[in-house]
């Protein structure tokens, strides 16, 4: 069964987002120019007033602060599972494209099921969703993936989405296939 803990999960993100776009001096007006968006939704979005924000943003998020996805989501579950307030400033060089990365996570996902011999049926009944949707989100087909629908996969699982997110990230680092 899915937790109550996805929605402290969101505000986490957008708590963390915020503090490292404040520790790097940027105005929420320049981030949100840089992004190419509105400053009223970049605000939502920082103030988690947008529950079902795709994984896409969140990734452009975290890249225009400087912080990989991976540390990003690692904080956000450190915040939710211990109540641990970390001061997360990780900088890094390299840009990964987001829709190349929700194909890695996806990816992940799929193998972490497999290994552990969960059936698409499963994560589907879980989640009160049918099985070709999630058919679909696992193939990468639903590209707007939301961090809500992807926090509810990994609870299924039982694989932390920072954990997915990592691998994802160091296989593209390392130019491995898919």
């Amino acid at each position: 069964m899915v937790s109550v803990n996805i929605d402290k999960y969101i505000k986490a993100v957008g708590e963390i987002i915020r503090e490292v776009r404040k520790s790097q001096n940027i105005s929420s007006k320049e981030a949100s120019e840089k992004l190419g968006i509105s400053a009223p939704y970049y605000s939502r979005l920082e103030n988690s007033k947008i529950n079902k924000v795709s994984l896409s943003i969140i990734s452009k998020l975290a890249n225009n602060v400087n912080i990989t996805l991976s540390d990003l989501l690692y904080e956000a579950d450190n915040r939710v599972n211990s109540n641990h307030i970390k001061n997360i400033i990780c900088y890094y060089d390299y840009e990964i494209q987001e829709e190349k990365l929700l194909l890695y996570i996806l990816n992940e996902i799929k193998e972490e099921r497999l290994s552990k011999g969960i059936s698409q049926y499963k994560i589907a009944e879980d989640m009160h969703i049918v099985r070709q949707y999630y058919s679909d989100i696992e193939s990468g087909k639903n590209k707007s993936i939301s961090l809500y629908r992807l926090l509810e996969v990994t609870e299924v699982i039982e694989t932390p989405l920072y954990i997915l997110v990592e691998r994802a990230e160091h296989k593209i680092e390392n130019k491995s296939e898919i």
